[in-house]
């Protein structure tokens, strides 16, 4: 009797769940949009988390079947994504309709141990994220990146040395390992203020950290969905969604601001961002009109995130690059041409920020080397509000 009761109840569920789960994934064939076939619950998520295949090489064969379409729906769980396969609505969607897509996926960490990722540029919505990306573009203006040239070119001359050293000693260089360490050293330098050292090898440190930083496991990947699917288990649980390293580098960061407020500049990252404090003082005392200005946690975030955004990217995609040198090596010697011609027009025969602008070779060869081997495959955005599709009956609504 209490069998067939369970099982009825079992079956009663299973077939709620099932009829729940097929209305959700109808969300794009009721739109009249094309999506890959689903399970139910799980959407498209197994094929795009599948340790055989990269998430891009499903993604692409979807984008090759459906190519004379302006879109294609696939479903993470229940949530509907849209892929842009048109390159004009791509152009709306990121500059003339922006104020429909100003947000980035949404990540709510507040509450849990990762709560300072809500400060990136990259976690921050709306308003604050306005402010902070304010803040941050002048820092990237070509006066401020020019004077922070010598600080990347001291490097760019240790990785030579640490080139020739390899070389010698072991007839080869494992341009991994040396383009990892090389990309550590200006980040560090140029963000952090810090001296790494890692083409030396001094400094262990700061290298297993960062290593340990971008260590992915499946228990933290496990983590990550639990908090987008269901947070009040995840705090419930009490579970913590950093990496065990990553409080090293925010409590690294706070000592390195409270050092440079009364300490010597570096015009790197961490002072063009104190500036903007400095500025609001000046105004204040000024009694003149507040702008926006980073907080001390802020600019911890901003940091962490220069570190996190650059430091796999710029390595694997200056392996790409001279990869292809060595493939193309009739490139790889017009290129060194333009550089040396460019070199030996200054007085004191070194490399110049104005030489590196000047490049124009070397700037369509590293455009041309991202084209084909792209550090993102993907950028994501979410609809703030309700939008029409250009040339379509489509309406993607607020989320």
């Amino acid at each position: 009797m209490w069998v067939q009761v369970v099982a009825s109840v079992v079956l009663v569920l299973l077939t709620a769940v099932w009829l729940y789960s097929r209305r959700r994934l109808q969300y794009w064939s009721n739109l009249g949009v094309y999506s890959p076939p689903t399970l139910p619950v799980l959407g498209n998520f197994l094929p795009l988390v599948n340790y055989k295949q990269f998430r891009w090489e499903f993604m692409d064969k979807i984008y090759k079947t459906t190519s004379d379409s302006k879109v294609f729906g696939f479903y993470e769980f229940f949530k509907p994504i849209l892929s842009i396969n048109d390159l004009e609505l791509t152009q709306k969607i990121f500059i003339k309709d922006f104020d429909h897509f100003v947000n980035r996926r949404a990540f709510d960490t507040s509450g849990t141990d990762a709560e300072e990722l809500s400060d990136m540029l990259t976690s921050a919505k709306g308003a604050h994220w306005k402010g902070i990306r304010s803040v941050l573009t002048p820092t990237f203006t070509t006066g401020k990146m020019k004077n922070m040239f010598p600080l990347v070119l001291e490097k760019s001359e240790g990785l030579l040395d640490y080139c020739e050293k390899e070389k010698d000693e072991q007839s080869v260089i494992d341009f991994e390992i040396a383009f990892k360490m090389y990309t550590l050293d200006v980040i560090a330098s140029c963000a952090f203020g810090l001296e790494t050292n890692a083409l030396t090898g001094k400094n262990i440190e700061f290298i297993k950290n960062i290593e340990d930083l971008f260590k992915i496991t499946f228990w933290r990947i496990v983590k990550a969905m639990l908090l987008i699917l269901c947070k009040p288990l995840f705090l419930l649980l009490r579970l913590k969604l950093n990496a065990p390293k990553t409080g090293y580098f925010i409590k690294l960061m706070q000592q390195t601001i409270e050092a440079r407020k009364n300490g010597p500049r570096r015009d790197d990252f961490i002072d063009l961002m104190l500036d903007t404090k400095k500025s609001e003082e000046n105004v204040n005392q000024r009694g003149k009109h507040n702008s926006y200005v980073l907080t001390d946690k802020c600019i911890v975030a901003q940091s962490v995130l220069f570190i996190l955004a650059g430091y796999d990217t710029t390595a694997n995609s200056l392996r790409f690059a001279i990869h292809l040198l060595a493939l193309h090596q009739d490139c790889q010697e017009l290129l060194r041409d333009e550089l040396k011609q460019l070199v030996e027009e200054n007085e004191d025969r070194k490399l110049t920020y104005q030489n590196v602008m000047e490049a124009k070779y070397m700037d369509a060869f590293l455009a041309e080397s991202l084209r084909l081997y792209s550090p993102a495959h993907s950028i994501e955005r979410m609809c703030t509000k309700d939008y029409q599709i250009p040339g379509t009956n489509i309406t993607l609504e607020k989320g």
